[in-house]
């Protein structure tokens, strides 16, 4: 179920607008996807992960070696590049330029996404709202993570407040695991700005998390707490 609610929308100027909100989207974790992928295929969980490591070492090598390529009933993987250059000249600076996997599903999959059960949820009417965020060693928005330097979320109502064990601010990891941030590594936190060091991350795609019990009133904190993911993954170079 993908349940939602619509806030007005922070990233024009007109005020009249909304977006949606994703405050829940159930995932499938790498148990349950082996699970399913084994009954479908009528193969052993452990012949499937078996392949499915030697599809893994494949791209690796493909990668490697700097093709794209396409996995058949997939989707398709390309190579970017990310940083700017100061001439048409300059050389390779590993400090400003990052090679980037750029993914895209199938049709068929993007399509089956659409028919996913939706859930307005109503009387709801406000964040906390990640609009992006900035990486203060690679100065890229919304792309990569650095470990041990400062990063910059933008948003509405995402100050980190409340006694619930549940508030703080999170790395979340490909297959699920929460990762959860020192508040003493938090410089900055209000309503629409949180500066963070991030920790010590293995190389890898993450998602960051607020939860937060912050209502914009003090006295009278949200009884439950609000969860917000940033809804585009963030990478951990090697």
């Amino acid at each position: 179920m993908l349940d939602y609610y619509l806030a007005q929308s922070n990233l024009t100027e007109d005020k009249s607008t909304f977006r949606a909100v994703v405050t829940q989207s159930e995932r499938a974790d790498a148990e349950t996807f082996l699970k399913m992928a084994a009954q479908t295929l009528n193969v052993n969980e452990a012949t499937l992960l078996q392949t499915l490591a030697g599809i893994g070492q494949t791209m690796d090598t493909l990668l490697s070696q700097g093709w794209g390529f396409k996995i058949p009933h997939i989707g398709s993987y390309r190579l970017g590049i990310r940083g700017s250059f100061e001439s048409s000249d300059a050389s390779w600076d590993s400090n400003k330029h990052h090679i980037e996997v750029i993914g895209h599903l199938d049709k068929k999959h993007r399509d089956a996404a659409q028919s996913a059960p939706k859930n307005r949820l109503h009387g709801i009417s406000h964040g906390p709202i990640i609009d992006h965020v900035t990486d203060q060693y690679t100065e890229s928005t919304d792309q990569y993570l650095t470990p041990g330097y400062s990063l910059h979320l933008h948003g509405a109502k995402i100050k980190i407040a409340g006694d619930d064990p549940a508030v703080g601010l999170f790395f979340i990891t490909e297959d699920g695991n929460e990762i959860r941030s020192n508040a003493k590594a938090i410089s900055r936190n209000t309503e629409r700005q949180i500066d963070v060091i991030i920790p010590v991350l293995a190389a890898g795609e993450y998602h960051v998390k607020i939860t937060t019990q912050y209502s914009g009133n003090p006295s009278k904190p949200l009884s439950v707490p609000r969860s917000c993911m940033f809804d585009r993954p963030l990478i951990v170079n090697a």
